[in-house]
């Protein structure tokens, strides 16, 4: 469960279910009907409702909150960084391989992709720049081009364009990537934001 609020007559909650998020409204039984006085749950769902067994609810319904969907996630392996100490900006250029896995693709890069990182006394940016080849899925051969900027680990927007045409609504779609520092390298989860 997620965080909780109180509410005048109930308790609001956010619960994860497969993936999404959902509002939920907790509502005390009328007491005048003999039953103690404890909290239902009622989940808005699909624009259905689902509830306990007991027909003596009474129930609100809550807008739904969707979460944002993990369209891939890339373990990315890196080399040997090529760097430029320059008077004011020092430029440190990263290669390295990739393999992604997710329900929507899985591949592993073409050739070394290029994580460039600009370092002055006031900025940072990075771009990294791969290509991945592999399949959809639908099963479909086919190949990403992903393009993540940012101006931290923490604050990176990846760019795909693809010659899947199960895929190509990502081209369109606001993506965010999330970076995690692992061992040789990084884990990049890439999220299309609902």
């Amino acid at each position: 469960m997620e965080d909780s609020e109180g509410c005048v007559d109930g308790l609001y909650l956010s619960l994860l279910i497969d993936n999404a998020v959902y509002r939920a409204y907790f509502l005390p039984m009328k007491k005048e009907r003999g039953t103690p006085d404890f909290l239902s749950l009622v989940i808005a769902r699909f624009g259905r409702i689902w509830y306990n067994t007991s027909s003596e609810l009474i129930f609100k319904t809550e807008r739904r909150i969707k979460m944002d969907e993990l369209i891939v996630t890339i373990k990315v392996t890196t080399y040997e960084a090529q760097v430029l100490d320059g008077n004011n900006t020092n430029v440190v250029m990263i290669p390295f391989s990739a393999e992604a896995v997710g329900e929507y693709f899985k591949g592993k890069t073409v050739e070394n992709g290029v994580d460039t990182q600009i370092i002055s006394a006031d900025s940072f940016s990075l771009s990294a720049r791969y290509m991945l080849e592999g399949v959809d899925r639908s099963g479909e051969k086919c190949r990403l081009f992903i393009e993540n900027n940012g101006t931290s680990l923490y604050n990176c927007v990846p760019k795909i364009f693809t010659d899947s045409t199960e895929l190509d609504f990502l081209e369109n779609a606001r993506l965010k990537a999330d970076v995690e520092c692992v061992e040789n390298g990084v884990i990049v989860k890439i999220y299309m934001i609902s």
